[in-house]
């Protein structure tokens, strides 16, 4: 295997918007010149966007984070897992 062929970022937020930290994200892995291109974030908040060309926009929840949300009452949070093509 060749080297180069994936590149990723990784973070969690307490939402996807916080600091703009999701779009400056994807916009340094589009400047990559890899094959496949991923952003891996931890969010309470499932937040749809528009789709991104060649970045794969995987939203990760763990457990406590929807029990979390439920008490902020911040709605879209029953996807565990939730894999997203597009931000």
């Amino acid at each position: 295997m060749r080297c180069g062929r994936f590149v990723a970022e990784t973070f969690a937020v307490t939402h996807p918007d916080s600091n703009d930290k999701l779009r400056k994200d994807i916009a340094k892995i589009q400047g990559f010149p890899a094959e496949y291109k991923f952003v891996f974030f931890l969010s309470p908040v499932n937040a749809r966007r528009i789709p991104v060309p060649d970045v794969t926009i995987v939203r990760l929840e763990h457990p406590i984070l929807g029990m979390l949300a439920s008490r902020l009452k911040i709605p879209n949070t029953a996807c565990i897992g939730l894999v997203e093509k597009g931000l």
